[in-house]
């Protein structure tokens, strides 16, 4: 699911190559951050196999969340979505 306005966007699995308007509509929902952020193994953060092929989709991760505010447990503390202030970071607890 996309933690987008209309939080019922599901994530397409497959897209056409040719699909630029869907590959802008993906790239407006993403934010950087640095590699080591979210764990390479999880496969909850791993793309549909089929945007491998899409230049701009290929090294995307997701951060999965089920809406707005919801948090992800990452490799260095955890990442919560805030609809006003984006993407935070905070230590785990020990």
């Amino acid at each position: 699911m996309c933690g987008c306005p209309d939080r019922d966007t599901r994530i397409p699995a497959t897209i056409n190559r040719d699909d630029r308007d869907m590959v802008r509509r993906i790239l407006a929902h993403t934010v950087p951050l640095p590699t080591r952020t979210l764990d390479p193994t999880d496969p909850t953060t791993q793309p549909p196999d089929t945007w491998q092929d899409i230049g701009p989709l290929a090294d995307l991760r997701l951060l999965p969340h089920t809406g707005t505010p919801a948090s992800y447990r990452g490799q260095n503390g955890i990442l919560s979505l805030d609809p006003t202030l984006g993407i935070q970071r905070r230590q785990a607890a020990s």
